[in-house]
């Protein structure tokens, strides 16, 4: 699985072979998880000090929250609390 995003625009999930051949490729948009968005600094942003940050994408009508700490490597989170919240966030439809 390869994924390419930046936040707030559009995430490319790649599924690839074990030579690295592109099975299937699905794009959908990237929102900031509302967990991230309560821990926001008093300018808006997000301190890089910061960990974990949870973002959401969804795709086909199914929804994946992605975590991410200061590694090359995100987690897909099946956390049911997270994964409510994104599911009833009305910022980034």
């Amino acid at each position: 699985m390869n994924l390419t995003y930046f936040t707030g625009g559009d995430a490319l999930f790649e599924l690839l072979d074990a030579s690295g051949k592109v099975l299937n490729k699905e794009k959908g948009r990237v929102c900031w998880h509302p967990e991230t968005d309560k821990r926001r600094n008093k300018q808006g942003g997000i301190d890089p000090d910061l960990e974990p940050t949870y973002t959401y994408v969804r795709i086909n009508g199914v929804l994946e929250v992605i975590e991410h700490r200061k590694e090359p490597i995100f987690r897909i989170v099946d956390d049911q609390k997270l994964l409510k919240e994104a599911a009833e966030s009305t910022s980034c439809k």
